[in-house]
């Protein structure tokens, strides 16, 4: 005295919070007093005993003995649920999940169960392992990432995000982008000259819209609250740019000589102090110039005039990052 049971369940768009349990529909060829009334479908976690189970009716296979005769005196079956919806699960947690279908007979009722199947929902993807900035220049930088790692979660969309990070700066911007979800690289436009910035690439997932109820990314807040369905990764780097050498004066002077000190030139960023060269002429005279290593901050000048009107100068050379493609150790796509 045996009724049928799906031969096959399994798991379909395991989420975070719910997922789809399927199974194959019995053959309609199968006889009426073989056939389930009902199905009830338990799932319980792994903390949980089977006696603590969720239980989720399912309408019948039959639709309860509610059959349809043809013109040629054939009984067919209704279509019916060969799927259900599980929702307001745990995330990152184990379930144990069977069908079982049951059938009235005149004095008892006679229960059928499947094999059970193990569901694991989902859990907040794994930021990258690597984030990094492949070329800055002035006003711009470009970077890169590994891809998140998905446990069951869907990523909808990734999220730049892009401040200075000293927001008392004259650049206060929120430079926002989003990108797709496959995207593991992006370029940062019209960024301010020696600052500082911090950039995170966020993840943004199903499981938090679902949460926030939230229906568009469109919709997200301008800044993200800190949420485990939102994996990120941040960095800090510095724009190109330069300062000339500030302080520049007499230190020594003799009878025919000077020794002139000044304050070291800054470089930031991506650019690069590669040398400094002194320029002095007296007046009405040919200027002179002296090649300086880019780390010194002190000189002499010699064979001077005992007297006499001279103008000195001193310049900076830097060479300056003109592209956003990786140096690679030569010099094509910087400019001094």
């Amino acid at each position: 005295d045996l009724i049928e049971i799906p031969e096959k369940i399994w798991i379909e768009n395991a989420k975070g919070h719910g997922a789809v349990v399927c199974w194959t529909p019995l053959n309609s060829s199968l006889s009426v007093n073989t056939l389930p009334d009902s199905y009830k479908l338990y799932y319980w976690s792994r903390d949980q005993t089977r006696n603590e189970a969720t239980i989720l009716q399912v309408s019948s296979e039959y639709d309860s003995i509610i059959m349809c005769k043809t013109l040629l005196n054939k009984y067919i079956i209704l279509e019916t649920e060969t799927n259900k919806d599980l929702t307001d699960l745990k995330s990152s947690t184990g379930y144990e999940i069977i069908l079982e279908g049951s059938k009235r007979r005149q004095q008892y009722v006679v229960v059928a169960t499947s094999n059970s199947i193990t569901l694991y929902t989902g859990s907040p993807p794994d930021p990258p392992t690597s984030f990094l900035v492949i070329a800055c220049t002035n006003n711009a930088a470009r970077i890169s990432w590994d891809s998140f790692l998905e446990h069951n979660s869907e990523i909808v969309a990734l999220r730049i995000d892009c401040v200075a990070a000293n927001q008392s700066l004259q650049d206060s911007r929120h430079l926002t982008l989003e990108l797709t979800p496959d995207s593991t690289e992006v370029i940062l436009p019209n960024l301010s000259e020696r600052t500082e910035y911090i950039v995170t690439v966020t993840a943004i997932t199903d499981e938090y819209l679902f949460k926030n109820k939230i229906r568009d990314i469109s919709q997200l807040p301008k800044k993200l609250k800190p949420d485990k369905w939102l994996p990120n990764k941040s960095l800090n780097f510095t724009t190109g740019g330069a300062e000339a050498a500030t302080k520049l004066q007499f230190k020594v002077r003799n009878f025919d000589s000077i020794q002139l000190d000044w304050t070291q030139p800054k470089a930031y960023g991506s650019t690069r102090l590669i040398g400094q060269c002194i320029r002095w002429m007296l007046e009405n005279s040919n200027e002179h110039t002296l090649d300086i290593d880019p780390l010194t901050t002190s000189t002499v000048i010699n064979g001077l005039l005992p007297s006499g009107y001279y103008t000195i100068n001193l310049d900076s050379i830097f060479s300056v990052k003109i592209n956003l493609e990786p140096d690679n150790n030569n010099d094509s796509g910087r400019k001094q």
